[in-house]
């Protein structure tokens, strides 16, 4: 008996098909509604109207967003960007103060007009005579080393390796070799003999720092950066180079004035004229790239 009754139901389903089969639809106001397949047309169409609508009203916010950028003041004196060059904020003397792109800090070079303002400034010979930094790179192109202050052991061991150079490729290049301290110039001459830099190196001071901030050194700390960095200049380790420099600075050279004990400094290639073919500045107070690797910038073999 129970065999024909499904029998029969069998038949009926395959005669009248499947119940309508109901789903289920999130409306855009949060709730839901139930319709069977015969209603689908007009939930689709609310669907699509709703789309519409939600397009329209983000092309108006992304108009107003707009409209309302373009209203944004722009940066103030101090704060300007000049755009593919360098940043030009004021310092606290009301100075301008050159300053790299976040990120080019150690390679950015410095602008012809930062180049002219550094080429009008004075540096100091070891006699505390001025001469204008321009005429050093006025006709021919010239290395410039800039140190940190004159007690400083990796500096004091940077210069010493200049007496490893042998100057007759500087001379089939054309090239001259200066180096500037940022201390008082009277220690000049007497920071030369204790590191044996050879006579036909050139040796200035720039107390002012001016030229360092013209050219973008503007960097202070006192890091000497992970131990793997360090360079073939560095002889000697950090404590006994730091006590060589204390009793060279007590015993073999004048007191006076040794300069900013953070601020770094850098190498450059200048000249002729308001030129930079190459530009290093430091990011450690171990950072003076070898002389080796700036020659071969040069074009030195």
């Amino acid at each position: 008996m129970s065999q024909s009754r499904d029998k029969q139901r069998a038949s009926d389903y395959a005669a009248e098909g499947p119940p309508p089969r109901s789903e289920e639809f999130h409306t855009p106001e949060g709730g839901s509604k139930r319709s069977s397949a015969g209603a689908n047309g007009s939930v689709r169409s609310k669907l699509s109207k709703w789309s519409r609508n939600s397009k329209r009203a983000h092309s108006r916010n992304d108009s107003q967003a707009s409209s309302a950028g373009a209203a944004i003041a722009p940066p103030s004196e101090g704060e300007r960007r000049l755009s593919g060059e360098d940043a030009i904020t004021l310092d606290e003397d009301g100075d301008e103060t050159v300053e790299a792109p976040a990120g080019a800090y150690a390679i950015q070079p410095p602008s012809r007009a930062s180049l002219a303002i550094a080429a009008e400034l004075p540096v100091l010979n070891e006699a505390g005579e001025q001469v204008r930094f321009g005429d050093l790179f006025e006709n021919r192109r010239t290395i410039f080393c800039f140190l940190r202050h004159w007690l400083c052991p990796f500096c004091q061991m940077f210069t010493e390796s200049l007496q490893l150079l042998d100057p007759l490729p500087l001379e089939r290049a054309e090239l001259d070799l200066v180096v500037i301290g940022q201390g008082h110039w009277h220690v000049t001459r007497a920071y030369k003999e204790v590191m044996n830099v050879p006579a036909w190196i050139q040796m200035y001071a720039d107390p002012t720092r001016k030229i360092y901030k013209a050219l973008g050194m503007t960097l202070r700390t006192n890091d000497a950066g992970p131990a793997c960095t360090r360079p073939e200049y560095q002889t000697r380790g950090a404590l006994k180079g730091t006590l060589i420099a204390m009793k060279r600075g007590v015993f073999d050279m004048p007191l006076r004035m040794p300069g900013d004990l953070k601020l770094l400094g850098g190498e450059f290639i200048l000249g002729p004229g308001l030129q930079c073919s190459f530009t290093h500045r430091m990011v450690t107070v171990r950072g003076h790239l070898d002389l080796k690797r700036v020659l071969v910038q040069a074009g030195c073999d």
